[in-house]
């Protein structure tokens, strides 16, 4: 019996052609452990995926955190340059954990850190030449790892 396509409702969302890379498997030659954020982690092998990256934003209200594990919502924060840390853990923490605290009910949300990636990857692999494994990479790049 020959079955039909269904279509979803995001099918028809503009995309943007994108790789992905999931880590090596260690049957292929990986590693299990890694360090984030050190120089090492740029230097791991990795698997390119080529994927088209879909723009939710016009069905955000058909995704939510109890059913889809994350939610679309609109937070247009102060802070808009994250080039001074005190300013961030200051202004930005704040506005975070109350964003997190409004939709999810916490009474207390913990900031740990945060991480701008304003930096390519081609720059990101360049500042790590130099350095040994476990330095930390001063330059980050879009994310682009995936992971599970």
């Amino acid at each position: 019996m020959a079955t039909a396509a269904v279509a979803h409702p995001t099918d028809a969302l503009h995309s943007e052609p994108s790789t992905l890379y999931h880590y090596l498997e260690l049957k292929d030659g990986g590693i299990v452990q890694t360090y984030p954020g050190t120089v090492f982690e740029k230097r791991r092998k990795h698997v390119p995926h080529e994927v088209d990256i879909k723009d939710l934003r016009p069905v955000r209200s058909e995704f939510s955190l109890d059913e889809n594990g994350f939610q679309l919502v609109d937070f247009s924060p102060k802070e808009k340059t994250f080039l001074d840390e005190a300013h961030v853990e200051q202004e930005y923490y704040p506005e975070c954990s109350n964003l997190i605290k409004k939709l999810t009910g916490a009474s207390y949300v913990h900031p740990v850190s945060y991480l701008c990636r304003r930096h390519t990857f081609t720059d990101a692999q360049g500042d790590a030449l130099a350095k040994e494994d476990t330095d930390f990479v001063t330059k980050h790049n879009p994310a682009v790892w995936l992971n599970g």
